[in-house]
């Protein structure tokens, strides 16, 4: 794993948050960073406690740890009173008490709840550690803090201000969803989307909030040539998708000239594009503030 990299919002590169290692200020697994501006800080989230959660600056210097209740794969969220709140799986088998919490970064002070219906076992029968198979997706598009697990079809919300998780939205297919697959529950500012997982025929359903409509949907990226894109490339309020330069090259010379409908301008803009990119420079970053 590398260490987490930090870029302006341009796509600049700034530098690395922290390293990894097993020192003061060094992680080893991360499961999530959030950047919080108005206090200048970046918060590393590691994949299971007991690794302390870290923070730093927006130079990606340590400044302090912080030690607050046991977590796995744990989503941290700002809030509008500088405090921080944190989701995470809970495990019924293990005596967890917070499925989510929230704390003060100055004080550690915490308030935390629990939701049994979000819990599941971290071992099954035969002592094999199965429960950390699930995630966590949260995407921070939107200031509520909306949430959801692999292991349920429901998107939740935490409220942070009352301390209480409540179902945000819930999706059920009649004789559409395949065994072994999942939703990702996913919240932009104008519809609620779920991505299908783990499914031969991947799809997106998307409701919005305006209309109330439910429909099926393909999000594509009109400046690639109307390139098919993941849900889960909107996150903290941006679209970002980092290509491997030869990947990128392979992808927009084999399939998406010769196969995606476009118009002429769009054609000669990805040609262009095309003909810019290095394929032995570094990685391509395409980022854009999300529409509200």
């Amino acid at each position: 794993m590398s260490p987490v990299m930090l870029f302006d919002r341009k796509g600049d590169f700034i530098g690395n948050v922290g390293a990894q290692g097993m020192g003061p200020g060094e992680y080893q697994l991360v499961y999530d960073a959030l950047i919080d501006e108005a206090r200048g800080s970046i918060f590393i989230v590691p994949w299971y406690s007991p690794q302390p959660t870290l923070e730093y600056d927006l130079k990606g210097k340590f400044i302090r740890s912080h030690s607050i209740p046991k977590l796995a794969k744990s989503i941290f969220f700002n809030n509008t009173d500088g405090t921080i709140s944190a989701v995470s799986l809970t495990f019924d088998d293990q005596d967890d008490t917070a499925t989510a919490l929230t704390f003060d970064p100055q004080t550690d002070s915490v308030k935390s709840v629990f939701y049994p219906a979000l819990s599941v076992s971290l071992l099954n029968d035969a002592q094999e550690v199965v429960g950390l198979d699930n995630e966590m997706w949260a995407y921070r598009n939107v200031p509520t803090n909306v949430f959801m697990t692999t292991s349920n079809d429901t998107l939740y919300a935490y409220d942070y201000v009352n301390n209480k998780i409540h179902p945000r939205a819930f999706l059920k297919e009649k004789n559409v969803k395949e065994p072994g697959s999942w939703y990702i529950g996913i919240e932009l500012p104008k519809a609620i989307a779920y991505a299908v997982a783990n499914s031969p025929q991947k799809r997106n359903i998307w409701y919005d909030k305006q209309t109330v409509e439910l429909s099926n949907a393909t999000v594509i990226n009109d400046y690639m040539g109307n390139a098919p894109v993941s849900l889960g490339n909107f996150r903290d309020g941006y679209f970002v998708q980092i290509w491997e330069p030869g990947l990128l090259l392979d992808r927009i010379e084999d399939r998406w000239l010769p196969n995606n409908k476009m118009s002429d301008s769009q054609r000669r803009d990805l040609e262009k594009f095309r003909d810019s990119i290095d394929p032995d420079g570094n990685n391509i970053m395409l980022i854009g503030k999300l529409k509200q």
